[in-house]
């Protein structure tokens, strides 16, 4: 099978993390705050910086800043709202993962008078904290004690000023605790090519709830080249990565971090190793990037070119179980992209989701290498029969379940569909800018089960999907049964046998 590993021209650099956060707020409606981070060595070609707010994710796709400079001074922020900040070091087009957090918010009192002659801005002993701000706290305008602690929680008072945090009361939000991992253990071996990630239990000082988790999986031991960069809602301590991320008979380190309810993140744990399997499965002996056992057969003609499928250079067509769809096929239109494997998925051994569409057909799986640094790429999927006028391409996402993916666009005659893919963007499985596209996708008609698609069903269509997603239900009910009996032992074991016995758990 055809595998590809990233070069070292397009090796991820880390921003170590930032330092220092100052604001200077004074006497403007609308403040500023000034960001510094370390160096990286060697330095990248640039840095961006990327803001959201309480409640928001960051949108990598528009940073608020970018330079070569390690600070930067973020202009036009609203007293009284919260900002988040990371930094992210950008290579060779590909970007680090993120930087630790930092948050700030504008106080609210920035243009008041304290009464005394002295604006919120003066600041009489030069310590960073305005007068207006200490003498509301309690402390004293007069001496330095920028680097006191008045209530003793392990934050200084100018860290208090920064964050905007109270310094007399001890319930400032404190970070979760630094996970610990368990599964796979560190320098395990012949590890699954989808194992299942297991965390520690969450902890928290505040005893803020736990909202997200991180995980990170990486090709180095300083996550520079990171193969998976995601952060879930859902999954929090236990995490099964997904098809076609990791490769057979490769050397990987993971780690987690832990977000609280109020946003603060935990140290990054320490990082695991572990070595996956040798695949015992024959798969691909002809190394054309299809599974033996899904080739198609001589005198199909999916694109209906005239030429024969299995001829073509640069189509990839699969048998399916798929009694609407029994053939699908993948042709790369963009230059810049290699297959590395396509493959046809049966749906119902997909995690359940709520926002399923009632009807699956023509899903598939594929992994695409992206040359010349280049972000994007455009894919066309040919069907055995038109799509229903109805039906809509989806994508699956293991916290987001099944959704209508927009940058997809149905041919005239509805016999095949051509998408835009972006590196590290939506439908992207893997999460990260790293030259690689992991993609699990297929046809959803009229979903009843959420509310992201509409309509009706294709008449005389769909019965053996139909049958298939009711049977998915049962057997999550059967397997949460067990787990209630016996534990987590027992999702190991149901998983080893469903390998055994379904094509698509043998990779």
């Amino acid at each position: 099978m055809h595998r590809k590993r990233i070069s070292g021209s397009t090796k991820i650099f880390i921003a170590a993390g930032l330092l220092l956060l100052a604001a200077f707020p004074v006497f403007v409606a609308a403040a500023q705050v000034t960001l510094q981070w370390d160096d990286n060595v060697p330095a990248p070609e640039k840095y961006r910086v990327y803001q959201r707010q309480d409640g928001t994710l960051f949108n990598y796709s528009a940073p608020r800043w970018s330079g070569t400079e390690t600070s930067c001074t973020i202009d036009g922020l609203t007293q009284g709202v919260t900002y988040y900040y990371v930094v992210r070091a950008v290579e060779s087009g590909a970007e680090s993962g993120d930087s630790n957090q930092v948050y700030y918010t504008p106080p609210l009192s920035a243009d008041t008078d304290t009464g005394s002659g002295a604006g919120a801005g003066a600041d009489s002993d030069g310590d960073g904290m305005p007068d207006a701000w200490e003498i509301a706290n309690g402390l004293d305008p007069f001496v330095d004690d920028a680097d006191g602690d008045v209530d003793g929680d392990g934050i200084s008072n100018i860290d208090e000023y920064k964050a905007n945090t109270d310094p007399t009361n001890i319930s400032a939000n404190r970070s979760p605790a630094k996970p610990t991992l368990s599964h796979p253990s560190d320098g395990a071996t012949a590890v699954d090519l989808t194992p299942v990630l297991m965390t520690g239990a969450f902890e928290d000082a505040d005893s803020d709830a736990h909202a997200q988790t991180c995980y990170q999986i990486s090709l180095s031991s300083d996550f520079s080249e990171l193969v998976y960069q995601r952060t879930f809602s859902q999954h929090l301590t236990t995490l099964q990565v997904p098809e076609l991320i990791l490769e057979p008979e490769t050397n990987y380190f993971w780690r987690v971090q832990y977000l609280d309810s109020r946003n603060a993140a935990s140290d990054w744990s320490d990082a695991f190793q572990f070595n996956t399997i040798d695949d015992p499965y024959v798969r691909d002996l002809d190394l054309n990037g299809i599974p033996d056992w899904q080739e198609l057969n001589a005198g199909l003609d999916l694109d209906r070119d005239g030429i024969d499928d299995v001829l073509q250079a640069g189509l990839y067509g699969v048998n399916t179980d798929d009694a609407i769809n029994p053939q699908v096929a993948l042709k790369v239109i963009s230059n810049n992209v290699d297959v590395g494997i396509m493959m046809a998925l049966d749906a119902a051994y997909i995690p359940y989701a709520a926002n399923q569409p009632e009807y699956l057909t023509g899903v598939i799986g594929f992994k695409l290498y992206l040359q010349n640094e280049d972000a994007t790429a455009e894919v066309k999927v040919y069907f055995a029969q038109p799509a229903p006028s109805s039906a809509q391409w989806y994508k699956y996402d293991m916290d987001a379940g099944w959704t209508v993916y927009d940058n997809a666009v149905f041919s005239a005659d509805r016999r095949s569909v051509t998408l835009m893919l972006e590196d590290g963007g939506i439908g992207d499985q893997d999460g990260v800018r790293n030259g690689i596209i992991v993609d699990p996708s297929g046809l959803g008609y009229s979903s009843q089960l959420g509310a992201t698609s509409s309509g009706s069903a294709a008449s005389g269509a769909g019965c053996f999907i139909d049958t298939a997603s009711h049977s998915q239900q049962g057997r999550i009910a059967g397997v949460l049964a067990i787990l209630l009996l016996f534990g987590t032992g027992a999702l190991l074991a149901i998983i080893a046998m469903l390998r055994l016995r379904h094509p698509m758990w043998n990779r």
